[in-house]
């Protein structure tokens, strides 16, 4: 019984740690997220530490895994392919021939210093083995919000 309730309480820190502090490290990511952010993450590493009173030296993997977490790095990027699907597939015409600009751009090799959106996007679906969907620029219908809830 007292170990159901330490979970329950640990669970809470969690959602609230991300409700009010890994929203607001987060905010707009969805346009900067390709970037590592490694405060970030430790920030995010030392409320694990603290949530689990281990010492600093504690692996970081453990954390994750022993607290059912992953990087809040994967988080940015989960939001930069959902705004990305929402600017490749708008209606406004402005919004379209911007994009279709800066696709072209990725799709030449013109990168900008790696500055340019699209780039960014394209490298992190080739990254994740979704490069089909920028190829034939598909419509995306991925579950992201089912996976920020578990």
């Amino acid at each position: 019984m007292l170990k159901c309730a330490l979970i329950g309480f640990v669970s809470d820190k969690c959602k609230l740690f991300d409700s009010l502090v890994g929203s607001i490290l987060n905010y707009n990511a969805a346009v900067w997220g390709y970037y590592d952010a490694k405060n970030i993450e430790l920030i995010h590493c030392k409320f694990l530490r603290k949530v689990l009173g281990v010492k600093g030296s504690a692996n970081t993997i453990g954390l994750y895994g022993e607290l059912g977490r992953y990087p809040m790095k994967i988080m940015r990027e989960i939001l930069m392919i959902k705004y990305w699907s929402k600017i490749a597939y708008s209606e406004n015409p402005l919004i379209k021939a911007i994009y279709n600009m800066m696709r072209n751009n990725a799709n030449n090799g013109c990168t900008y210093g790696s500055l340019n959106y699209a780039y960014q996007v394209k490298t992190l679906l080739q990254k994740n083995g979704l490069m089909h969907i920028w190829i034939r620029k598909e419509s995306i219908d991925m579950q992201f919000d089912k996976l920020q809830k578990e």
